[in-house]
This record gives C-alpha cells, sequence and structure tokens, in this order.
C-alpha cells in the first residue's frame, strides 16, 4: 500500500478528484463542507493545484504545478528532506528539483497574485504524476484567491464504514470519487505491471 507514496500520491485509502469546469471553487467548498460533516469520516485533506510561475535568475521564467493544503495528514516519501509544514515553505519532485538545479535548504522564488516570493524548499520527493514535475506548499485555507486548476481530496473512514457505498455518496458530474487501489490501476497500471516485471527479472537474475 505504500508504493503509491513513491510515485506522488498520497497514503490515504480514498481519493476524490475535483475537476468541474463549473464553479469549480464552489463545488470544492460544497464537498469540503459535506466531508467536515461527515460521521463516517475518519480523517481528510483537501489539496489545491495553482499554476505558478518561477523566477529564474538565467532565461525565460517557467511555470511550475503546485499543490497546495497541508502535506503532512496523508504524505507522499521524501528522499530528501520532508514535507512542508507552514507557510513560505515549499517541497519539490526529483525531476523539477533536477530541472532548476535546487535542492533541500536552497530557496526558491516564485510569483505569486503578481507579488514575488521567495521559499525555502524543505523536501525532494518522487512523483510520476504531471509529467513528474510538481511541488507542495503548505496552505491551509480553501478560500484562496488564486486560480484553482483542479482539487482532490484524500479520506480514511472510520471501521465499519462501507467504503464502496461511502464512495457513491460523492460521485456526481465534475467529481470522481474512488479508492486510491482503483484509481493507480486505473491511472498508472501499465506503468506499475512493467514495475512488478522488472523487479522480478531482478530477483530471477539474482
Amino acid at each position: 500500500p505504500k508504493f503509491v507514496t513513491y510515485m506522488g500520491i498520497g497514503d490515504g485509502k480514498y481519493r476524490i478528484d475535483i475537476r468541474t469546469n463549473n464553479n469549480l471553487k464552489d463545488k470544492i467548498v460544497d464537498i469540503t463542507n459535506r466531508l467536515d460533516k461527515d460521521n463516517d469520516v475518519d480523517k481528510y485533506s483537501l489539496y489545491q493545484t495553482v499554476s505558478l510561475p518561477v523566477i529564474c535568475d538565467k532565461g525565460e521564467n517557467i511555470k511550475i504545478l503546485v499543490e497546495m493544503g497541508e502535506h503532512t495528514n496523508f504524505p507522499v516519501t521524501y528522499s530528501i528532506g520532508e514535507a512542508p509544514k507552514k507557510k513560505g515553505e515549499i517541497a519539490l519532485s526529483y525531476l523539477l528539483a533536477q530541472e532548476l538545479e535546487v535542492t533541500c535548504g536552497d530557496s526558491l522564488a516564485l510569483q505569486v497574485n503578481e507579488t514575488p516570493k521567495k521559499y525555502l524548499i524543505t523536501g525532494i520527493y518522487s512523483d510520476i504524476t504531471n509529467g513528474g514535475k510538481t511541488a507542495k506548499m503548505y496552505e491551509k485555507d480553501i478560500a484562496s484567491d488564486m486560480d484553482v486548476m483542479w482539487s482532490i481530496a484524500y479520506a480514511t473512514l472510520k471501521e465499519g464504514v462501507d467504503g464502496k457505498v461511502w464512495l457513491g455518496k460523492y460521485e456526481e458530474e465534475g467529481v470522481k470519487a474512488v479508492d486510491i487501489n482503483s484509481y493507480v490501476e486505473g491511472t498508472y497500471g501499465q506503468t506499475v505491471s512493467k514495475i512488478k516485471m522488472v523487479s522480478i527479472l531482478i530477483k530471477v537474475i539474482t
């Protein structure tokens, strides 16, 4: 089960994707309010993805995908450092850190709402989602004035709750609710199968 955390996916049991084109922020608030009041939920965290420009010393600025939320609740696995825990901190995927030529302890300048801000890099993690080039930033308030591209929520349920029945309560137009195993199989099934084949070959050879 922990394998998914090496893919850039949090270790929650269930995942809700909110990718509607109609009133995205209203839908995010709606889902959050429902999760807050849901007695079947043991724990959940909401994450919102935005696109922010990196202010580069050389050449043109580039935009990166930044997932904002409380990343210690459902963390990915970090090869170096740890998840951002407060404002002003950020973690980068391995490929993005390589491209930007930065590592833990370095600072990264971003253009946030037309204002340059510096962030301390606290961790480097593996990721195969969104081309493998992503970032994670601490942000607790969902009422952000940034343009949100999409949002996801990870959740665990209380003991005895039927997961399939619970997922059905959140499945609607623009919202997809699945268990993590189904999400990984449906999205990265071929990649995971190839990794399994390689691991088997290595065991046979050695």
